[in-house]
């Protein structure tokens, strides 16, 4: 076991069985969720029964991990190899048993149901196909999200088409389970070995066909989405890697969480590395999935088929490499923990000073994480009145470094008679008035009527001009409507945010101060 402490990721126990032997294989399948965690141990002996196999329930208090169960079919016998497959959410686990003989149907495979209450676990079921036939390893695959569980049998025959593979769901009411629906691909052939894995996250399943042929590449393998609805479950999309080879079994491995599904293609050839292997990470949105990053290991080499097991919770991707050589050992193998691909957003300069009719530009800078390469376009908010924002590019796609757009915010000047006036259209009427007023001085009345009357008059013509002024728009408008107030001072905050393709994918936000200037 291992945890994560400040992004940095320790062994906290080693597990082995309290009753295990040699050739067990414990450890063939693992399952965690939260303090819960589930092994596998396909050929272990029960009751003289070799090769009935077995699951091992952990469970963590403070640290330490403790065996809380073993757990055995009730109907279990030998080479049932029960623990094939398990799969944990809550408190419920699903082991697949590909060897157990269904009447007289051998390895036609089951999955048991477990349940814990009170610290201890009991088989609640025992869930077969209902058309199940003899060597489709049903249970080969097996996975849980509360109420649902998705089995796949990879050998299944489908109309007259041997291994084409079939998966099939299971739906929980009170304590009784039944089937809801068999699952196949659309396009599904004879040997796609479809169910060789499943997942399943709420109303979302996805099942690997790691031998479909997609286009003339035999065996480059495909992986598909279901999704239920009202009981129902209907093909939602098809993945397939954007490099995909023949041969590269990609959908050996699938995992799901919530909008993100990763698939594993263990024989895919990075650069000249044969079978070194890759992980491919699809995010949805609106019911479309597509592509956000293909994943590698750091330090990969040939043959280490890394993507033969994969797992995903939250912004964390596991993926393994069975084959992998450390050190000096061959075939060791190792495992690799990797963030979800995401991008970080920079800016420079973080302030630009522009005055009013003027331009400025800044720098966004898109850096990528842990393989992400979708498309980044931009938008821009928080611009003051009169302005006005591009980008150049409008978007852009990491591939393998860091990519940058130029921000360009143009401003608006105030017009050239708001800011100078011009009195050129009054000067008839000046020409008129000041002479008038001028007499009217010159001859100032000498008498108090007269006085009051030449006031009364001169008061009138002034007023008369400053209405006629008015009127017009004022001192310094043009006929039609004031002229334009341009980019108004001040300093503002723009916010620019990058959004990947792929919606459910990531989207960054930075900001860049703008003061203007007159």
């Amino acid at each position: 076991m291992f945890v994560e402490s400040g992004g940095t990721w320790t062994q906290q126990a080693e597990l082995t069985a309290s009753d295990g032997a040699a050739n067990d294989l414990f450890g063939w399948s693992v399952a965690v969720d939260g303090s819960t965690v589930v092994v596998g141990a396909i050929y272990h002996t029960v009751d003289s029964n070799q090769a009935r196999g077995a699951a091992y329930v952990f469970v963590a208090s403070g640290g330490t991990w403790t065996q809380q169960a073993e757990l055995t079919a009730s109907d279990g016998a030998a080479g049932d190899e029960s623990g094939y497959s398990v799969a944990v959410d809550g408190n419920t686990v699903i082991v697949g048993a590909t060897g157990h003989t269904v009447g007289s149907n051998t390895s036609q495979g089951a999955a048991y149901v477990f349940v814990e209450s009170g610290g201890t676990w009991s088989q609640q079921a025992e869930l077969t196909a209902s058309d199940g036939a003899a060597k489709d390893y049903f249970g080969y695959s097996v996975a849980v999200s509360g109420s649902t569980v998705v089995v796949g049998a990879w050998p299944h025959t489908v109309g007259s088409n041997q291994g084409q593979g079939a998966a099939y769901v299971f739906v929980q009411d009170g304590e009784t389970w039944s089937q809801q629906a068999e699952l196949t691909a659309s396009d599904g052939k004879a040997g796609d070995n479809f169910g060789g894995s499943v997942a399943v996250g709420g109303s979302t399943a996805v099942v690997g066909a790691l031998v479909h042929a997609v286009g003339s590449n035999t065996g480059q393998g495909a992986a598909y989405v279901f999704v239920e609805s009202g009981g129902t479950w209907s093909q939602q999309a098809e993945l397939t890697a954007s490099d995909g080879k023949a041969y590269d079994f990609f959908g050996q491995s699938v995992a799901v969480n919530g909008s993100t599904i990763v698939v594993g293609a263990p024989y895919h050839m990075v650069g000249s590395d044969a079978h070194q292997g890759a992980a491919y990470v699809f995010v949805e949105s609106g019911g479309t999935w597509s592509q956000q990053a293909e994943l590698t290991a750091s330090g990969g080499a040939t043959g280490d088929e890394f993507g033969q097991s994969v797992a995903v919770s939250g912004s964390t991707v596991v993926a393994g490499a069975f084959d992998k050589t450390v050190g000096s050992n061959q075939d060791q193998g190792a495992a690799y923990v990797m963030g979800t691909p995401d991008f970080q957003l920079s800016v420079s300069p973080s302030s630009l000073t522009i005055v009013a009719g003027q331009s400025g530009n800044a720098v966004f800078t898109v850096t990528p994480e842990n393989g992400f390469s979708s498309q980044v376009s931009f938008t821009c908010s928080g611009l003051p009145a009169e302005a006005t924002c591009s980008f150049n590019p409008a978007s852009v796609t990491p591939n393998g470094g860091a990519v940058s757009s130029t921000l360009t915010i143009n401003t608006t000047a105030p017009s050239a008679e708001l800011r100078a006036p011009s009195v050129r259209r009054w000067r008839p009427l000046y020409a008129i008035v000041f002479p008038i007023l001028g007499t009217l001085l010159a001859t100032f009345p000498r008498r108090r009527r007269e006085l009051r009357g030449m006031r009364l008059f001169g008061f009138l013509l002034l007023l008369m001009v400053v209405a006629a002024q008015i009127s017009c728009g004022g001192s310094g408008g043009s006929g039609g409507g004031g002229g334009n107030s341009g980019t108004p001072p001040g300093t503002y905050t723009v916010s620019v945010t990058a959004s990947a393709s792929g919606a459910g994918a990531a989207n960054h936000t930075a900001t860049l101060t703008v003061t203007i200037t007159r």
